[in-house]
C-alpha cells in the first residue's frame, strides 16, 4: 500500500513539475524548445496578469502553464514561423527571467532550471 502512495505522488510530482531550462543557447518549457535568440522580450506578469493571460483562448499561444502557479513570464517570439509569444507559469519569474537575460547576453552559455 505505501508503495502505490510513494509511485502515485512520484507521477504526480513529476508531472506536476514542468520544469523550465534556460541551457544551451535554448529555453525548454513542456515539451517545447526556443532558441534564445528568437526571444524578442520577456515580460514578468504577476497573479492577476498571469490570470488575465491565461483565460485568454488565442490558439497561437504556446501555455505552459499549472493553475497553482500564480507568477507567469510572458516570451515575445520572434520567427514569423512560430508562434507569437510563450506564457510559462513559474514560481521564480525573476530567476528566469534573469536567466534568459544572462544566456542572451553570452549567446546561450549559462544554463538554470526554474520550477
Amino acid at each position: 500500500m505505501v508503495g502505490f502512495v510513494l509511485a502515485g505522488y512520484l507521477i504526480v510530482w513529476r508531472y506536476g513539475s514542468k520544469m523550465i531550462e534556460v541551457r544551451d543557447g535554448y529555453v525548454r518549457a513542456g515539451a517545447w524548445r526556443l532558441p534564445i535568440g528568437q526571444v524578442r522580450g520577456v515580460a514578468i506578469l504577476d497573479a492577476a496578469k498571469t490570470r488575465e493571460e491565461a483565460r485568454r483562448r488565442d490558439d497561437d499561444v504556446y501555455r505552459c502553464t499549472r493553475g497553482w502557479v500564480h507568477t507567469s513570464v510572458m516570451l515575445e517570439v520572434d520567427d514569423p514561423d512560430d508562434l507569437p509569444y510563450w506564457l510559462v507559469s513559474t514560481r521564480h519569474p525573476y530567476v528566469l527571467a534573469a536567466a534568459l537575460a544572462d544566456a542572451a547576453e553570452h549567446h546561450g552559455a549559462p544554463s538554470a532550471v526554474v520550477d
